[in-house]
């Protein structure tokens, strides 16, 4: 039995989202498998590794879901209510969380005058430096990185989840300029081990699920609201009703590089 738009639309707006957690998605949108497990891959360098640095780790549940973690471990977030999510999560883990400024995340680094995009710890700080579904700038992975030691990020594509925009008719996520490309991790020193990319399906099952995506990711559509895009939403129930769901494919990317060098004793 199908459930009524509006209440749908009104459980979507109602429910709470704080961190990085999309438990009310949980079956409603339905992923394929990676071939490529990312916490597999950043646990198989604990053994190494007794500094490790989290970039944007939401509210830690991605972190906190590896341990037991290296000895000295660091997380950063710049939302402060989830700095606040992070740090009682991982404090019992042994882990700090430093909240950070926003422009971190800024891919072209702090080049150009710009030292708010400097991370706060020093040069060569850590073995291992983890990144799922943030952003990064690759100068600063360089520098922060301890020769030897390892850089492991999970990214999410340019075109992810491009068929929500499409089939409501709102902008694409711009993601960066188009006349400049940013330093990438070879210009930085690093040596890419491996680098991977998958679009792979999923399917919401109904439209709260979508509108509760859209809310809690706003960048997917920037313009996004129920109300500007109340007909269209409309349509997409009607849609999903007479499909089973509305299909979209996700856009991943995997990224593992190391810091040429002997690792420090």
């Amino acid at each position: 039995m199908s459930r009524d738009f509006d209440d749908l639309l009104a459980e979507a707006e109602q429910a709470h989202f704080s961190g990085w957690d999309f438990s009310f998605l949980q079956g409603r949108l339905i992923d394929t498998r990676l071939s490529w497990d990312y916490h597999q891959i950043v646990r198989s360098q604990f053994a190494t590794a007794r500094r490790m640095l989290d970039l944007d780790t939401g509210g830690g549940e991605r972190l906190a879901a590896m341990a037991p973690l290296p000895r000295f471990t660091v997380a950063t977030e710049s939302f402060g209510p989830n700095v606040l999510i992070a740090a009682r999560r991982l404090a019992p883990l042994n882990a700090h969380t430093v909240q950070v400024d926003a422009n971190v995340q800024n891919q072209y680094g702090p080049s150009h005058g710009h030292p708010e995009r400097c991370l706060p710890f020093d040069d060569d700080s850590f073995d291992l430096i983890a990144c799922r579904h943030g952003s990064f700038s690759a100068t600063e992975i360089a520098r922060l990185l301890r020769p030897g030691g390892h850089f492991v990020a999970q990214l999410v594509g340019e075109d992810n989840f491009v068929g929500l925009n499409e089939h409501l008719h709102g902008p694409r996520t711009i993601w960066r300029r188009a006349d400049e490309l940013p330093p990438s991790l070879e210009q930085a020193g690093l040596v890419v081990l491996d680098r991977r990319e998958e679009k792979p399906s999923a399917r919401f099952t109904d439209i709260g699920a979508i509108v509760y995506y859209l809310k809690a990711v706003p960048w997917q559509i920037a313009d996004f609201s129920v109300t500007a895009y109340k007909d269209r939403l409309v349509r997409l129930h009607e849609f999903i009703l007479n499909h089973g769901g509305f299909e979209v494919h996700a856009h991943r990317q995997l990224i593992v590089a190391t810091k040429p060098g002997r690792p420090h004793e």
